[in-house]
């Protein structure tokens, strides 16, 4: 960068706004500044590190002196919101059950997270149905043997006002295992009364296509 020669005749138009009206600004002092900062960017490119350490200062004026002080850490990566790894499974076998408590369809994915600070982000789709009227097919999402909606709930339910109804089901859920362990998340319905269906493929379809997808989240 190429040095500022300092005038020795000043005009009106040779000074910084009323209020600071003689306090030039030295070019060699500029110089200094943004060499010390062209320093540190070129460090920080040329390192194979991920992560850039310091902590940003605000710039500061310096008493008594017509100079102002540049910040020169001026990079901080921020942390957290990485994916890890993504398990996904499908299904299209149709499950049907009369029970009125929570029972398994068969339907599972299993991830072993690589942290115990992980979350698990879950979200599974599947068409359900409920073969008799003003009754309903609930829906619920399982971590091993922990329902995630909470002991006795679900997540989403579909009712039939007039019988055989089917309709799209869908879980986004959150989980916080703490745990390095693999962990298996397997859907699960239950019924007032009557049948109810998982992965229901409707009239003039044989099945669905049911999907469960875990991301570990870090």
């Amino acid at each position: 960068m190429a040095n500022y020669t300092k005038a020795t005749n000043f005009t009106a138009k040779d000074t910084l706004p009323t209020g600071n009206a003689g306090k030039i600004v030295k070019g060699t002092e500029i110089d200094t500044e943004f060499t010390a900062i062209a320093s540190a960017i070129s460090s920080k490119a040329d390192s194979n590190s991920p992560t850039f350490t310091g902590t940003p200062t605000a710039p500061t004026a310096s008493a008594g002196t017509n100079t102002t002080q540049l910040a020169t850490t001026a990079f901080v990566q921020a942390a957290g919101g990485r994916i890890i790894q993504t398990v996904s499974s499908t299904s299209t076998t149709v499950f049907s059950t009369t029970s009125t408590s929570f029972v398994s369809t068969g339907h599972t994915a299993t991830i072993t997270p690589t942290s115990t600070s992980s979350k698990i982000l879950c979200l599974v789709t599947s068409e359900l149905a409920q073969a008799s009227t003003n009754l309903n097919t609930h829906m619920t999402l399982f971590r091993d043997s922990t329902n995630l909606a909470g002991s006795g709930n679900a997540f989403c339910d579909v009712l039939s006002s007039a019988g055989n109804i089917y309709a799209n089901a869908a879980i986004n859920y959150l989980d916080s295992p703490s745990s390095i362990s693999a962990l298996t998340y397997s859907t699960r319905i239950l019924v007032d009364g009557g049948t109810g269906v998982y992965n229901a493929g409707g009239t003039g379809v044989t099945a669905g296509r049911a999907s469960i997808v875990l991301l570990e989240i870090l």
